[in-house]
């Protein structure tokens, strides 16, 4: 049977304008929260929208700002509320990796691939989410002024990876029509049940029940098991993580024993639902026909590089076409910001009518800032972005 849901896309475009001038904030009140914004209600009739229908739009209601304080100076943005498939936040900081595509002068999409059930790690769902958004994206023409035949491209990192790589897998079966010209896809996390293993009682605990949480909200049965396996006497602090934001539970679980938290301590191995649930949302069910762009810290100590090393030996035995960088220097936080200007400048040779290479390709280097290309890129990714928050209209300056 199959279930319907919405998900909510944002969609900025632009044109560079020489002498426009810094958007004011004085009217920034502050976005509302979804459940009381009309604008995501569910409309009665989702279920006969096909995959991609875009069901309301609007202009951003608020402005683009980074940080909350610093505007973006876009042409236009809008959000539009489209439909996509159940599988049964950008945060400010990111926006400044979303400038550096804006500069290129490209049309930038981004999914809320988690949905208004805030499912996090249900990652058939983001590969749904996302896929639908491009056709959303497609249908927008006439609101965006997206051309009809545009080169498309996906580049997701850490839990943006994992839409973005789910998207690839699915992509051939469930969106056939969509023309990807490739996808950047880093900071890769294609197993669940080793990240609770690696970073449990670590800095980044505070992931474990935020996905756990997530997966139980896309699937009942797992919630089931949840609740009734959690030790009463850490219920409260447990399910206090639905209620709060990626850095709030990071410092409510700093270091914290959450495997300890439930009865049993083998659960998430041993448990069936559990164990099939969590094999359901790994990578590797399908092996992407599209071109790919990873990138991995070997250091990362989020998902162990040995699980990225599975998957992409696994796709080259299948015959895909993926260029795979690991990197020595960086660890996960801070190959999302090193890594970044060699996805982009790999993704600009797409964008620009370049071909990826065809085959496998894998190469391990001591720093990404090494690499010729990164080291002229990031510094100006870096300007760019630093421009911007003066004002500076996004996009490339164009003269005559």
């Amino acid at each position: 049977m199959v279930h319907f849901s919405l998900r909510v896309a944002i969609f900025a475009a632009w044109a560079a304008v020489a002498n426009a001038a810094p958007m004011a904030l004085t009217e920034r009140a502050g976005p509302v929260l979804p459940s009381l914004d009309s604008f995501y209600a569910v409309p009665d009739n989702v279920g006969q929208a096909r995959p991609g229908t875009i069901l309301k739009h609007r202009k951003t209601p608020f402005p683009v700002a980074v940080f909350g304080i610093a505007p973006v100076n876009l042409e236009e943005s809008h959000q539009i509320l489209y439909r996509t498939t159940d599988s049964t936040i950008v945060t400010q900081a990111e926006l400044l990796l979303i400038e550096a595509a804006l500069e290129q002068g490209w049309v930038v999409a981004i999914p809320d691939f988690q949905g208004p059930k805030a499912a996090y790690l249900a990652n058939r769902l983001a590969g749904y989410a996302t896929l639908d958004g491009i056709r959303a994206a497609l249908n927008s023409a006439s609101i965006t002024g997206i051309q009809s035949n545009p080169t498309i491209t996906m580049w997701g990192y850490s839990g943006g990876s994992v839409a973005t790589n789910w998207a690839a897998e699915l992509q051939e079966q469930y969106a056939p029509e969509l023309k990807i010209a490739g996808a950047a896809v880093g900071g890769t996390v294609p197993d669940i049940t080793n990240v609770v293993t690696a970073i449990n009682k670590k800095a980044a605990a505070g992931l474990i029940p935020t996905g756990i949480l997530g997966l139980g909200a896309e699937y009942p049965d797992l919630k089931e098991v949840i609740t009734n396996h959690i030790r009463p006497e850490a219920a409260n602090k447990f399910y206090k993580a639905g209620k709060q934001c990626l850095v709030a539970n990071a410092a409510e679980f700093l270091f914290q024993d959450i495997i300890g938290m439930f009865d049993d301590r083998e659960l998430v191995y041993t448990n069936p639902t559990a164990v099939r649930i969590l094999q359901e949302n790994a990578f590797g069910r399908v092996t992407p026909s599209i071109p790919l762009y990873w990138y991995k810290s070997v250091r990362d100590e989020v998902s162990p590089v040995k699980d990225s090393d599975a998957v992409v030996d696994q796709y080259c035995t299948r015959g895909a076409n993926i260029e795979y960088v690991r990197d020595i220097a960086s660890d996960h936080g801070s190959y999302a910001i090193i890594g970044a200007s060699k996805a982009l400048s790999w993704l600009k040779n797409i964008m620009d009518g370049g071909e990826a290479q065809s085959g496998c390709s894998k190469k391990t280097v001591v720093s990404s800032l090494a690499d010729v290309a990164s080291a002229e890129i990031l510094p100006k990714l870096i300007v760019d972005a630093l421009l911007d928050l003066l004002g500076k209209p996004v996009g490339p300056i164009l003269f005559g």
